[in-house]
C-alpha cells in the first residue's frame, strides 16, 4: 500500500525488561492516541513523571480523556491538564 509502511513496535514492559530498568524518572510521549494502549499494559517500572499529547479529537483513537486520566490515577499518578491547547496536553507525577 502506498504510504505505509511497517515499523517494530514493543510494550512498555518489554522495554523495561529488555533494558533492565530499575526506575523510570521520565516519559515523554506523542503517539497520537495510542497512549492508554501503552497505560493499559504498563506494570514494571512506572515513570516517576510523564508528559504527553493526547489526540481526543481523532475518532479512531479509543477511549475517552476520562478514561485515560482514571487509569493514571489508579497507577498513582496526580494529573495536570493543559486546556485550550489541541492536541490535549497532561503532565502526570507519580505520588511516590
Amino acid at each position: 500500500d502506498k504510504g505505509k509502511r511497517k515499523i517494530s513496535t514493543m510494550t512498555w514492559d518489554d522495554l523495561v525488561e529488555c533494558f533492565k530498568l530499575n526506575h523510570v524518572d521520565l516519559m515523554k510521549m506523542n503517539i497520537e492516541g495510542g497512549e492508554i494502549r501503552v497505560f493499559r499494559s504498563m506494570t514494571k517500572a512506572l515513570p516517576k513523571k510523564i508528559i504527553m499529547s493526547h489526540h481526543f479529537d481523532i475518532p479512531e483513537v479509543p477511549g475517552t480523556k476520562e478514561e485515560l486520566l482514571n487509569l493514571l490515577h489508579k497507577k498513582g499518578y496526580k494529573t495536570e491538564e493543559k486546556s485550550g491547547l489541541e492536541p490535549t496536553q497532561i503532565i502526570s507525577q507519580r505520588k511516590i
